[in-house]
Parts: C-alpha cells; structure tokens; sequence
C-alpha cells in the first residue's frame, strides 16, 4: 500500500474509532489521488438532481409530475438504464417504489459533496426529505449555472469515499453473519452513500487495493 494509500485508511480507522469501530478493512480499496479523475461540478449537479427525481417518483410523485421535472431540469442524461426504466414506468412494483426513495440518502451525500452541507453526519439515522429537497432545489435546481455549487477538494471527498466504502464492508459483514450494526449503523443508509458517494470516483478513479 502507498503511503498515501495508508495515511488515508489511518484517517478512516481513526474516524471508525471514535464510534469505537474496530474491522478488518485491508479488502476494502483505498481511493487515492494519483491519476484520478472526479466527476466535474457540473456532472455532479445533474446526478444530484437525478437522484433527487428518482427519490421523488419513489415516494409518490404522480408520472406527469415526474416527466414535468425530467424535462424541465434535464436530468436523462444523468439517469443509468435501470433508473430511466423506473423514470418511464407507470406502474413499478412497490419493491422498486421502496428502493428508489432511498435516494434521498444519496442525494444528501452529493449535496455534502457540493458543500451544501458542512458535515456528513455519521449514517444511524435516515435524513429528513424535506431539508434535502429544498437545499437541492433552491442550490441547484433553480440556481443559474454561475450560482450552482462547487465539488470539495478532492482530499475530503476521497476521504469521504473511503469511510464510505469501509462502513458499506462493515455492514455487508455484519449482515452476512447474522451480526447486529456496529454503533448502530442503519445498512440503508450507508449503502445509498457509499453508491453516490462511489459515483463520484468510479468512472476513471485509480485505487489502491494491495
């Protein structure tokens, strides 16, 4: 492992410690800056408002409502094959209403990353739809792109990723061996972070896995 690899992972175990979490993480990738590429602002932006639609449709947002938005905040583009089926769907099952409006949690991650949130709070608890609606909206949706908000730095983001994918190993852990949350994780929650929060890197990230 880098030494870059390492300083960052000592952050995560540290920040894990003081929710007296101790794992096994040495599986868990490090995202590390050399060569990497992070989505742009602009990108993220458009995710965020993705994100944002799809939470909105999965908690109830009639199919008129939903095209209204797609278009008018142009989020297609922004959407992987199996959201833009969910998107297009009039009738979804209420498995996929359910897992879509968990993105609220994903929603307030990138809006972290955006700085529009000072702390990422530690994932127990859900987030409130409401204040993450309106801080998409009033910061995003309807900001002009001068007024948009700008990514962090790419150190307190890949910091971010890597408590991110290390709480999501955690879980998956305890999940698979029958084992309650340590510290009172909520699995939803961290998992709908770590995907967005994942997104950010994945598309051209190098990692330090050894």
């Amino acid at each position: 492992m880098s030494e870059a690899s390492e300083k960052r992972r000592k952050r995560t175990h540290g920040y894990l410690a003081l929710w007296k979490i101790d794992a096994q993480l040495d599986a868990v990738p490090v995202p590390i800056e050399d060569g990497v590429h992070l989505q742009s602002s602009a990108d993220t932006c458009n995710r965020a408002l993705a994100l944002c639609l799809l939470a909105l449709k999965g908690q109830g947002l009639s199919q008129v409502e939903t095209f209204a938005f797609a278009d008018a905040y142009g989020v297609w583009d922004a959407l992987d094959a199996l959201e833009t089926d969910f998107i297009l769907d009039m009738e979804p099952t209420g498995d996929a209403v359910l897992n879509y409006a968990w993105k609220y949690e994903g929603l307030h991650a990138l809006e972290w990353a955006l700085g529009l949130n000072k702390h990422l709070v530690f994932p127990v608890d859900p987030v409130s739809p409401a204040k993450v609606l309106e801080l998409c909206i009033e910061h995003i949706a309807t900001a002009t792109p001068d007024e948009r908000p700008v990514l962090r730095s790419p150190k307190e983001l890949l910091d971010a990723v890597d408590v991110a994918r290390c709480l999501a190993a955690i879980t998956a852990t305890a999940r698979r061996q029958g084992l309650s949350m340590p510290a009172g994780l909520h699995q939803g929650v961290v998992h709908e972070r770590d995907l967005a929060l994942d997104w950010l890197v994945t598309a051209s990230a190098e990692t330090d896995d050894r």
